[in-house]
């Protein structure tokens, strides 16, 4: 009698991970290097920042569709900015990357 529900079991997973988004999750230090990464190669930053170096990058939150705000403290020029997660084309898989919103928001 295990083997119908063994059966059963698999079919469920295999159901389950079909229905889930085509974002592949990294394990959260990764996926953390992945975002540091973006901001730091954002070209639209940099130029919003006028050239100010980065003295500090805070984790602020993940928003309910998937993005994630983070601080960026500069000498006289504070910004909230936000990473949209990319999806991947249909059938891929790889792992999850992401886009600098724009605009950028004023320095506060």
């Amino acid at each position: 009698m295990s083997r119908p529900v063994c059966l059963y079991s698999a079919a469920a997973l295999i159901g389950a991970m079909t229905a889930l988004p085509a974002f592949a999750a990294l394990p959260p230090y990764y996926d953390r290097i992945e975002q540091i990464q973006t901001i730091l190669s954002s070209d639209a930053l940099a130029d919003r920042l006028g050239g100010r170096p980065i003295d500090s990058l805070d984790y602020e939150r993940h928003g309910q569709d998937g993005s994630v705000k983070w601080e960026i403290d500069t000498d006289g020029c504070d910004i909230d900015i936000w990473l949209d997660p990319q999806p991947l084309p249909e059938g891929m898989t790889g792992k999850v990357t992401y886009a600098v919103r724009t605009p950028i928001a004023n320095c506060d």
